[in-house]
């Protein structure tokens, strides 16, 4: 099957989910550089998940590194592929960048990992905070928006800008 599983990634799949073992076994290896380089051969948006040691983005030649968020304790890791992908695919429809978006779909996945069953115990937005960078980055809109949700003065925000610490 695996033929007619690469004509159908190489035909009708613009992004592309799946962990090391699954990319390296498209090129009948367990070495993880012959599945980046069959992933940088794609001429998609790879993701390739390494579990604690986090992921990988491939874009054309370009490989980004997403840091796995810290698990105290991993009960069942059912559930965390798909919440890797849903996490990611929230970020890039809400216009962040790659690197965000990896960053959602790490807090994503390491929150479903933490408990047995693959559904989300919290609610995944109580998880995300913006730091710096992210306010940055927003515009205008997003900003007055961010003030109105988090219900605190202007002057606390100008603050906590200054000293560089993170809003929750």
């Amino acid at each position: 099957h695996r033929d007619s599983f690469i004509e159908l990634i190489n035909n009708d799949v613009d992004i592309l989910f799946g962990n090391q073992d699954e990319f390296s076994a498209m090129v009948n290896s367990k070495n993880l550089d012959d599945g980046i380089a069959y992933a940088k051969s794609l001429n998609n948006l790879s993701l390739l998940t390494l579990g604690e040691k986090g992921s990988l983005i491939i874009a054309n030649n370009e490989v980004i590194e997403i840091a796995s968020e810290s698990v105290n304790n991993v009960v069942d890791t059912t559930g965390a592929g798909d919440l890797y992908a849903a996490g990611f695919l929230y970020g890039l429809t809400h216009q962040k960048n790659y690197q965000e978006s990896g960053h959602l779909a790490s807090i994503a996945s390491a929150e479903v990992i933490s408990h047995f069953g693959a559904r989300p115990k919290v609610k995944l937005s109580s998880l995300i905070f913006l730091d710096f960078s992210t306010l940055v980055n927003s515009s205008i809109i997003n900003l007055i928006f961010l003030v109105f949700m988090i219900k605190i003065t202007g002057s606390e925000i100008t603050k906590r800008l200054k000293t560089g610490l993170k809003i929750y």
